[in-house]
């Protein structure tokens, strides 16, 4: 297989990707770790889902501090000194951003038993069984990670520099085997696609679905009960719900758009270099891999952005910290 990194990235190339990704370490650390002390500060955010939330905020706080560092620093390494080696930088890669993968999957699922089987979900769906899912991704990653960080799943040297195509770029498809590379494509990108987006758009569906039925319950009220009173009642009560469910809706499009577009390209290309002899250019190897470090940076703050409690948590934790610098 021909290495699609072939070619040499000019250095304000190599500037603008380093200025990017430093931007987004900072930025995902510092919104995610709002997110996780969000949390733990306010009694009422520990809910069920919040719990997957703060997995996911956790693992993006992670990327952002470590994993992105470690890339950073595997891309200046030359002939002579190597400062981290692209099976480590990738096994922690793959820990972190995969359990953030493995988490919109449950938080979608999550929110799929919630309004398609509330009984069930009101009876089943414990705080203790979503520690359990969630404590089961950490384990599977971890096994993951340890394996590429004790040489297993990676690719044989001699196909790396046989034919003098050594990777400028450290991707899946240039440092892993073929099974590794499929492993961990099929887990943690195929199959969060192909689950995320069906059971979102069905919410998105039923989100339209709630907000038509509440116009058309109150619009019935018109008919029993004075004007006023359903000015003054009704009227308010259903505009209320209305947005919500908008906002909840928008929040869906948001956070699968964002997935999508963010993890398909990387995904794409770690596929197709794996299966095939396509050959990619090293810009466009360099920007997917930026795009998904910045899906880290983006995840829990779609949420937290549709969320007025999370959103009066960060307003809190932004004051506290604004009196602590005046000080």
């Amino acid at each position: 297989m021909e290495n699609s990194s072939q070619g040499e990235i000019t250095l304000q190339g190599r500037t603008a990707f380093v200025t990017f990704m430093a931007f987004i370490s900072v930025a995902g650390a510092l919104a995610n770790a709002m997110v996780v002390l969000s949390i733990f500060i306010n009694e009422n955010l520990r809910t069920k889902t919040n719990w997957i939330v703060l997995s996911l905020a956790v693992a993006d706080f992670l990327v952002a501090t470590v994993a992105i560092p470690l890339r950073l620093l595997e891309g200046i390494n030359t002939s002579s000194t190597v400062l981290v080696s692209c099976n480590v930088v990738l096994a922690f890669s793959i820990l972190f951003d995969g359990v953030s993968r493995l988490n919109i999957v449950l938080i979608s699922f999550d929110r799929f038993m919630g309004v398609r089987f509330p009984f069930l979900y009101d009876k089943h769906a414990s705080k203790s069984v979503i520690l359990i899912l969630i404590a089961g991704f950490w384990i599977v990653m971890g096994v993951f990670a340890i394996c590429l960080l004790s040489g297993v799943g990676l690719r044989d040297s001699k196909d790396d520099f046989k034919e003098g195509n050594a990777s400028k770029i450290c991707l899946l498809s240039s440092t892993l085997s073929k099974a590794a590379v499929m492993a961990f494509t099929m887990g943690c990108c195929l199959f969060p696609l192909l689950i995320v987006i069906p059971v979102n758009c069905y919410l998105v569906k039923k989100s339209h679905w709630h907000a038509k039925k509440i116009q058309d319950i109150h619009k019935g009220l018109h008919a029993n009960y004075s004007q006023d009173e359903v000015e003054t009642n009704s009227r308010k009560q259903s505009k209320d719900v209305v947005i919500r469910q908008r906002k909840k809706a928008k929040m869906v499009v948001v956070l699968v758009c964002l997935f999508v577009v963010l993890v398909a390209p990387i995904t794409i290309i770690d596929v197709t270099e794996t299966l095939g002899n396509l050959k990619v250019s090293p810009y466009l190897s360099q920007t997917a891999v930026a795009m998904i470090y910045l899906n880290t940076a983006v995840n829990v703050f779609v949420y937290a952005a549709f969320s007025k409690a999370f959103r009066e948590a960060f307003l809190r934790i932004f004051v506290k910290c604004k009196g602590i610098v005046r000080r």
